[in-house]
């Protein structure tokens, strides 16, 4: 069945990654996509130089505007977010929508270390959407940094990622 969904991400110029893979898997799939950019990036992190534009201003006037024109969705998927402002921004949409699966993907780190230009506030952002999500997709260090535990290595065996997966419920 089709649904409408909401797409928070960031959209880098360079890369198959964030909105730009999201949007046509999404589309072809059937689905209504709305992509509401939370910055655009000049490129992916990788590279270490990169550029980033804050479109939170943007975002509430979009909201604004498919507030006016009655859009709904069914679902709200969440992807690099990089200010307070955009976490409130996303509390408020699943408050006044309570029946809206939230989706939650905490983009901040992997390979044991944060992304270029994530720091804890990342973190503190991503554990608020966390408390609120109906499904949160992190990666191995972003699962660890979520709940508060060292990064020791990037592999783990089956028992240490049950440990994991029921820190994460008390998140």
């Amino acid at each position: 069945m089709s649904k409408k969904i909401l797409l928070i991400n960031d959209m880098p110029s360079l890369g198959k990654v964030a909105l730009n893979a999201m949007i046509p898997i999404l589309s072809y799939r059937g689905h209504e996509v709305f992509a509401l950019p939370s910055c655009l990036i000049s490129n992916t992190l990788d590279y270490g130089k990169y550029n980033i534009e804050d479109t939170t201003d943007y975002m509430i006037n979009c909201l604004k505007t498919y507030q006016a024109l009655n859009f709904n969705f069914d679902c709200l998927c969440t992807g690099f977010i990089i200010n307070e402002r955009q976490v409130e921004i996303i509390k408020n949409i699943k408050k006044e929508n309570p029946n809206l699966l939230l989706i939650v993907d905490p983009i901040m780190a992997d390979d044991g270390k944060l992304y270029n230009s994530m720091s804890q506030k990342n973190i503190l952002y991503f554990k608020e959407l966390c408390k609120i999500a109906d499904v949160i997709i992190p990666n191995y260090t972003e699962s660890l940094l979520l709940t508060d535990q060292t990064i020791k290595s990037i592999k783990c065996n089956a028992n240490e990622i049950k440990k994991i997966i029921n820190n994460l419920h008390t998140i």
